[in-house]
């Protein structure tokens, strides 16, 4: 009876053979993706540039730069909101690097983003200058977004495996 087995699966279209390999790979529901190395080093890449980003714009509010001591002048809340800005800017950007923090790094990263484009509008009345802290905000969203798909797109996973189990 093997034999006839052996003899049936050779004799099956591309198509079917497809069709079964696909339907024995669902059933086993590994708790990771199909390509773990290509999804993770993505992943790490989208990290690694927010945190890059973020380190560097923040780190810019500590520096002696002029522009930024006018800016946070002109706001009236004088050099420590500068620092406290700053702070928060390269601690959400490196937070972005610590998976389990993601979503506390991206949260801190928009809401200073969003008070970067209500001071613009509000504070200089130039709404048009929140354009720069828009695409800021709109990167680290879309940043958040993928990495937290993939998060999902895991845990989704997981309940079949502790089942199979």
């Amino acid at each position: 009876m093997d034999g006839d087995n052996f003899t049936d699966r050779t004799r099956q279209s591309p198509q079917v053979a497809a069709e079964e390999t696909q339907s024995r790979r669902d059933a086993i529901a590994l708790p990771w993706p199909e390509r773990p190395s290509e999804d993770a080093g993505f992943r790490w890449s989208i990290r690694l540039c927010v945190a890059l980003v973020f380190a560097i714009v923040g780190g810019e509010k500590f520096t002696r730069d002029l522009h930024w001591h006018q800016v946070f002048a002109a706001i009236g809340l004088g050099d420590w909101f500068r620092y406290v800005t700053g702070a928060i800017e390269v601690g959400g950007g490196l937070l972005f690097l610590w998976p389990g923090a993601t979503a506390v790094g991206a949260s801190l990263l928009a809401a200073t983003l969003c008070g970067a484009i209500a001071v613009q509008a509000v504070v200089f009345h130039r709404p048009a200058d929140g354009l720069f802290p828009g695409v800021y905000l709109l990167g680290v969203l879309l940043a958040y977004w993928k990495l937290r798909r993939g998060v999902v797109r895991q845990d989704a996973r997981a309940p079949d495996a502790r089942r199979s189990a």
